[in-house]
């Protein structure tokens, strides 16, 4: 079996294989059948590279994310800026909602609860309006029972 590898030589194997999962396969069995055969190494080993690969990878995207949030802010700035200087404030105002979305500040999720019926609405009811309001958000219910402070349990 494969002898002990020093540091430059790990980080080569973990380029390989984030290399061949973007590009070839991202089964694990595929990859560690792969790769265990190519470094002669035993599957445990191949395991660490994998873990140390596929974080390598999720914090690139992390990154790209964060770059592509940071362009689409600049451009509704843009948007923002040109709006005021031409007196439209109706786009500047749906600018201003958007960046507030882009930053997480959105408004609060509301609940539309009939004023005739002062009672506590069930659960069944609060999942139908917090699922739409999730649906028009774009996000899961629970992203948005997340974000909110939104307890379910409460409405047992």
């Amino acid at each position: 079996m494969g002898t002990h590898v020093n540091k430059v030589e790990r980080e080569v194997r973990i380029r390989m294989m984030v290399q061949f999962i973007l590009t070839q396969s991202n089964r694990y069995g595929d990859i560690i059948q792969y790769f265990t055969a190519k470094w002669e190494c035993k599957e445990r080993n191949v395991a660490i590279y994998y873990k140390h690969a596929r974080d390598a990878i999720l914090s690139t995207r992390e990154e790209d994310m964060a770059f592509q949030k940071g362009e689409a802010l600049a451009q509704v700035n843009d948007v923002i800026f040109k709006s005021f200087k031409i007196n439209d404030f109706k786009t500047a105002l749906a600018a201003i909602k958007t960046k507030m979305d882009l930053q997480g500040l959105a408004e609060p999720a509301r609940l539309h609860i009939d004023q005739t019926n002062r009672e506590r609405p069930d659960k069944a009811t609060v999942i139908a309006q917090l699922t739409k309001i999730a649906d028009d958000r774009g996000i899961s219910l629970e992203e948005l029972c997340r974000r909110e402070g939104i307890n379910l349990e409460t409405y047992g």
